[in-house]
């Protein structure tokens, strides 16, 4: 018997240990767990933790600190202290903080991780030593070769330890591509090729920027430290690297955006291809030796191999493709095996070099990443930087606007903001345009750019000093995002774009708002005006939704109380055209054939496109017209566009290559049935998906008679050429030449 004191999680596992008895295997089970939680119940407290940075990576990093059984995470430190303090709340962390100094001296940390962009790192690790607390880092371990020096030499001096977050090296596939190495798998080593891809990231539009976005060398030092460490782990005393570098100014807020280094050392050659644009993402290293070469794939989270054999050359190259194909369907089966019994989960390496440097401190060991390989790490990124100096993009001034512009933009850097900001500046008129990050800003002749954050009200101020015409453009518009976030972006600083327009003079609002406000018509009822009601049920449409239609409310009043300031709303449908994404159906299911998208619903199943150059002529029309404040315009091109002649033009214009699936209703209705009930399952409560559905493929038809008559707009682009364009546009030419 246990003869102990049992709380829940003893009673849990004494459960198990009796059901399983009946299996005659309780008796072993039973004294290991109990012996189990002596142990952890002898042992006190040992480590207490502090975050400083409690961005998204932050969360990673408590996760794999809850997983370390004698560390307790005490505390956490951001600039932003809401921010920190709805960390604390998620984790259940104590104490809050926004500077750091209170922070070490108040929580009195053993460990802090150091988890803030890489150009703070020096005097936070300073901060920690000062109070002897030991360090993990993330990659990089600073921006410059001479900051990460001062960074271990202050640890040196303080006697902490200093753990880097080269956190590849410990991800599974890593670890088993190393132990064959150095079992000589592949012979003696030649060399080391890393590849280092890139996704945009859906955070880099949030109300929260990521802060590898928001300076040039951001994206950079967030992702090359990974092919570095990864390549020189194999190399002996690597030298400057030779670099190729180029631009496709796809990426606006990176410095350069294709990168290839070939880096020299004794007796081995390093390799590595850094880009942003090449899809699918990869993130792999490839090890080639005189007996054959293996590659870890970090993604896929498995190892391949091809080695030399005792078969004839020619047998072994007919098998070379079957050997490939089943270590790749092996290591694909593996991952959803792994990922569906939740052995596998994100960023394993990092949980395990947590651990690692935990039972380092603990045992008086080394830490797992030696400094000297950080220092080597940041040197080679310094250099690279350095000489690509001259290659870096050459940016468009920020702040500095003519007294002259008379209309201000804001969204300017999104799809409708800027494309309207080049319409506006083709016809002539002197432009300002707002950007939250400069990087993102385009040099167009006649365009100012000013920084500007909808929730700054003095920014605004300064954004609407000497202007007659706001088009107001900024939305949140996908995720992620809690409905705080939406609310405060796209309905607060809706209502202080109009509070500070009416302060500073303007005359025209134009605000761009979106048909998904509407309810489902009445049955019956064929085509929906502006008269429609707003969506009862619009709780049960999506946090964006929500937003939009409280941001258009919160307006219409605002303008009834504030006469002086004509607002005018526009509601486009699906706004699409060259450089969006092709609006093939009204809502496009996943699927893996390129050519055969999978579309939701028949193909008399309506669809309102607006092309996004006919909602710009909209959006113009009403600025010079005299139609009252308060005045609504449904914008969208063609009322009797349905989803099978979008596939027709599609399919014309493609020459047949690409032809959509239509998923019959019903089968669509079950999936989104199969949501719900898991939601219910999950939440307690049945989710939305129904619903949602419903009114996505509900038969509302706009004819637009409103902006037809009062702002004499006609839509000047057809469907067939619109999507003819968009498809234009993504159709790239194979060579540079």
């Amino acid at each position: 018997m246990l003869g102990f004191a049992i709380d829940r999680y003893d009673l849990s596992v004494y459960r198990r240990s009796v059901w399983r008895s009946v299996y005659g295997r309780s008796l072993r089970l039973r004294d290991i767990l109990s012996n189990r939680w002596q142990v952890r119940a002898a042992q006190p407290e040992r480590f207490r933790t502090a975050f400083v940075g409690c961005g998204r990576i932050a969360h990673v990093h408590a996760e794999a600190v809850r997983a370390v059984h004698d560390a307790t995470l005490v505390a956490c430190c951001d600039l932003d202290r809401a921010g920190a303090e709805a960390f604390a709340t998620t984790h259940g962390i104590t104490s809050a903080f926004a500077d750091v100094d209170q922070m070490l001296s108040d929580a009195k940390p053993d460990v802090v991780h150091v988890l803030t962009p890489p150009r703070s790192h020096r005097l936070l690790v300073e901060a920690c030593a000062r109070h002897r607390a030991h360090v993990y880092v993330e990659k990089p371990l600073a921006s410059t070769e001479m900051d990460a020096l001062a960074i271990v030499a202050c640890a040196d001096a303080a006697g902490i330890r200093i753990c880097p977050g080269h956190n590849r090296l410990y991800d599974p596939p890593f670890l088993e591509l190393r132990r064959r190495v150095m079992a000589g798998d592949i012979g003696r080593v030649l060399s080391v090729r890393a590849e280092q891809g890139f996704t945009y990231d859906a955070e880099a539009r949030s109300a929260k920027t990521p802060w590898s976005y928001t300076y040039d060398w951001g994206i950079y030092e967030d992702l090359i430290p990974h092919p570095l460490y990864l390549v020189t782990h194999f190399l002996t005393n690597p030298g400057t690297p030779l670099i190729a570098a180029f631009d496709l100014d796809r990426v606006r807020e990176a410095a350069v955006e294709e990168i290839r280094l070939v880096i020299p050392s004794e007796g081995a050659i390093g390799e590595v291809m850094f880009s942003l644009n090449s899809q699918p993402q990869r993130a792999r290293v490839e090890v080639v030796g005189t007996r054959g070469r293996m590659t870890a794939d970090h993604l896929g989270l498995y190892t391949t191999s091809a080695l030399v054999g005792g078969m004839p050359r020619t047998i072994q190259r007919l098998l070379a493709g079957f050997h490939a194909s089943v270590q790749h369907a092996s290591g694909s089966a593996s991952l959803v095996v792994g990922a569906l019994s939740g052995r596998l989960k994100s960023y394993m390496g990092m949980r395990t070099l947590v651990a690692e440097f935990y039972r380092s401190l603990r045992d008086g060991l080394p830490p797992p990443i030696d400094a000297s390989d950080a220092i080597v790490t940041v040197r080679l990124l310094e250099q690279i930087r350095n000489a690509l100096a001259d290659r870096q993009k050459r940016r468009v001034p920020v702040g500095d606007f003519s007294s002259s512009s008379r209309v201000l933009v804001t969204g300017a850097t999104g799809f409708l903001g800027g494309r309207l900001v080049e319409r506006l500046a083709e016809a002539g008129a002197m432009v300002r345009a707002t950007t939250r990050i400069g990087s993102r800003a385009r040099r167009i002749e006649g365009v100012d750019w000013i920084r500007c954050d909808l929730a700054s009200e003095d920014e605004l101020r300064q954004a609407m000093t000497g202007i007659e015409t706001v088009f107001h453009c900024a939305a949140m518009a996908g995720p992620p995002g809690s409905l705080e976030e939406y609310q405060e972006a796209n309905v607060h600083g809706t209502l202080r774009v109009a509070k500070i327009a009416e302060e500073k003079g303007v005359r025209d609002l134009i605000y761009v708002s979106s048909l998904s406000v509407y309810a489902r018509p009445r049955r019956g009822v064929k085509y929906v005006d502006e008269t429609t009601p707003y969506d009862a049920r619009v709780g049960e449409r999506g946090i964006y939704t929500q937003s939009k239609l409280g941001a258009e409310r919160a307006l219409l009043d605002h303008a009834q109380a504030h006469p002086r300031l004509r607002v005018v709303v526009m509601r486009p449908g699906i706004l699409y055209g060259p450089g969006a994404p092709l609006p093939i159906g009204c809502l496009e299911l996943p699927s893996p054939f390129r050519r055969h998208p999978l579309i939701a619903g028949s193909r008399s199943t309506p669809i309102p496109l607006s092309f996004i150059d006919n909602v710009i002529d909209a959006m113009f029309a009403a600025s010079s017209s005299d139609v009252p404040s308060g005045s609504v315009f449904n914008v969208v091109d063609d009322a009797e566009c349905t989803q099978g002649l979008v596939a027709s033009y599609v399919a014309e214009a493609t020459e047949g290559r690409v032809r959509p699936y239509f998923i019959p209703y019903p089968v669509v209705w079950a999936l989104m049935l199969t949501a719900d009930v898991l939601a219910l399952v999950r939440h307690r409560k049945f989710g939305t998906a129904r619903y949602r559905l419903a009114r996505t493929l509900a038969d509302m038809r706009y004819q637009c008679v409103a902006a037809r008559e009062k702002l004499k707009w006609t839509p000047r682009v057809s469907a067939s050429e619109g999507l003819a364009r968009a498809l234009a546009a993504m159709n790239e030419t194979p060579y540079p030449h």
